[in-house]
């Protein structure tokens, strides 16, 4: 008899392995397809879990994620989720997609509030380090870059080489001012992966603002080999040009970048260099009016003004 039961017990724990595995196979499915705005396939396939007493925490994320980005109906996503969480208020998956949603929607002090209780919800290794960036990330939008630095602490002290983090200390240190450090952690971050642009080009620029242009172009020219071609990237690589005295490159880059954005304040701000670099006061001037009525000033200071007040009548 005690045989016989084992075999039930044995045979009903294999069979739930096997249908946990494929609700996450089918549930990761709809999640792909969700990203993708896919929603109607997405939506179908989640159905049953939906249905669920409770709805499984994965399908009620594929479902609000389709409510929120795709079919654009924020207040029935987030109250889908409100409901999901009142009725499970420590799930993990629940609290870090609405605190990460919260972040997109800029209502950072309630996205802290989410992620701080996703981090103390996590049950394993994996999840934690997943929590504490996402923590990290909404902390670097609130500017509270010492609370950055100790996330980020212990995600290394799990994972030293953790990308996510690394890029989270590298943003917290330029703001900072903090140029070294900001260039130590996109130096690990390419050498982690040599082949994200992203990560070549935010060196670049850190290198640049700490006028280390000669080093900053090398970043650049990798960034340009992984197909970077973008009006903020012509405009970077030119003031760094300029910063060289390679004064017809950046002429070249700067119109470049502006003919694909003639919106950007700062690319006719490294014009009016252009054009003051070879004594071309006039031309300097009127691009410097393009920047302030762009709103320069507002974006980045008041090096415009200063700039017209010094060179224009």
């Amino acid at each position: 008899m005690k045989c016989r039961l084992a075999l039930v017990l044995l045979l009903v724990s294999a069979g739930a392995s096997v249908a946990q595995d494929a609700d996450t196979t089918v549930i990761r499915k709809a999640r792909e397809m969700a990203y993708k705005g896919e929603c109607k396939q997405a939506l179908k396939l989640v159905e049953p879990y939906l249905a669920a007493d409770p709805p499984v925490a994965k399908a009620t994320i594929v479902r609000a994620r389709c409510l929120l980005y795709t079919m654009h109906e924020a207040a029935e996503g987030m109250a889908l989720l409100e409901t999901a969480l009142q009725r499970e208020p420590d799930q993990f998956d629940l609290l870090l997609f609405r605190g990460d949603t919260y972040n997109t929607m800029k209502m950072f002090d309630r996205a802290e509030v989410d992620l701080a209780l996703a981090v103390a919800n996590a049950t394993d290794t994996t999840s934690l380090i997943k929590a504490l960036n996402e923590e990290a990330w909404n902390l670097l939008s609130m500017r509270r870059y010492s609370a950055v630095h100790e996330r980020c602490d212990r995600v290394l002290a799990m994972d030293p080489n953790n990308y996510h983090c690394l890029n989270n200390l590298s943003l917290a240190a330029k703001e900072e001012g903090n140029g070294p450090l900001a260039v130590e952690m996109l130096e690990r971050m390419t050498e982690l992966d040599p082949k994200k642009t992203t990560a070549w080009i935010n060196l670049g620029f850190t290198l640049a603002s700490m006028e280390r242009h000669q080093e900053a172009l090398k970043a650049y020219a990798r960034a340009e080999e992984l197909g970077a071609a973008d009006a903020s990237f012509l405009n970077n690589r030119g003031r760094s040009k300029l910063g060289i005295g390679d004064v017809k490159g950046a002429r070249q880059d700067i119109g470049r970048s502006i003919k694909l954005n003639d919106r950007n304040a700062y690319a006719y701000r490294n014009l009016a260099h252009v054009e003051l670099h070879e004594n071309n006061v006039e031309e300097a001037c009127t691009a410097l009016e393009k920047a302030l009525e762009l709103g320069f000033t507002k974006l980045y200071g008041n090096e415009a003004i200063e700039l017209r007040k010094q060179h224009c009548k």
